[in-house]
């Protein structure tokens, strides 16, 4: 199998399973555990030193920042397959 279209079925996977838990959006510590921190000053720090790869956003009346299901589940296909490449 392709490389792109294993991503794009994995990444697809990811997002229904995100979508289930979480909604649309994922906020919150699930935002920073599903990126794979261990903690919200890991990922604080991360996100103050630009290191965070997946778009964030603020929703007005709402704490944190959040990230769209889709694009944390493609974030974490794209890991997946690159990592494994290298391994």
């Amino acid at each position: 199998m392709r490389e792109p279209m294993q991503i794009q079925i994995l990444a697809l996977e990811l997002e229904l399973d995100l979508k289930h838990r979480y909604g649309l959006m994922v906020g919150g510590s699930a935002l920073w555990r599903e990126l794979g921190y261990t903690s919200y000053d890991a990922f604080r720090k991360a996100k103050q030193r630009g290191r965070i790869e997946v778009p964030l956003f603020e929703v007005a009346n709402r704490r944190g920042f959040f990230a769209l299901s889709k694009e944390v589940a493609c974030w974490i296909a794209t890991q997946r397959c690159s990592r494994q490449q290298a391994v």
